[in-house]
């Protein structure tokens, strides 16, 4: 793709999509309102930084480039990959977490954990 801009905002949309699907499967059901305020955290965070680096074309062009096949070493692909690894099971976790009821945290402690 040519146009970095558009690139990036591609890239945010895919990416809070999957982020979405991880931890309402995992929870069986998408009745999870800290999951949503998560999302809603996430999805703001994101756009701010977006239009924050959109305006250095230098700073866009490096963040376009992620993940393992923008690596050139070997080793380097395979790293990124196993560190996605833990990436992912930060989504699911807290969705079997929900389901199988581990744990009981206030939600005024839930909140505040989303933005901090």
């Amino acid at each position: 793709m040519r146009n970095a801009k558009v690139k990036i905002w591609l890239q945010v949309v895919v990416t809070s999509v999957l982020i979405a699907l991880a931890p309402f499967p995992s929870a069986g059901t998408i009745d999870c309102w800290q999951a949503w305020v998560y999302l809603g955290v996430s999805a703001a965070s994101s756009v701010l930084l977006v239009l924050f680096i959109s305006s250095d074309p230098v700073l866009l062009a490096n963040r376009t480039r992620a993940g393992p096949t923008a690596e050139k070493r070997a080793i380097h692909k395979i790293i990124v990959l196993c560190a996605g690894l833990p990436a992912i099971a930060a989504f699911v976790v807290p969705g079997l977490d929900r389901r199988f009821g581990w744990s009981n945290v206030p939600a005024w402690l839930s909140t505040l954990g989303n933005f901090s």
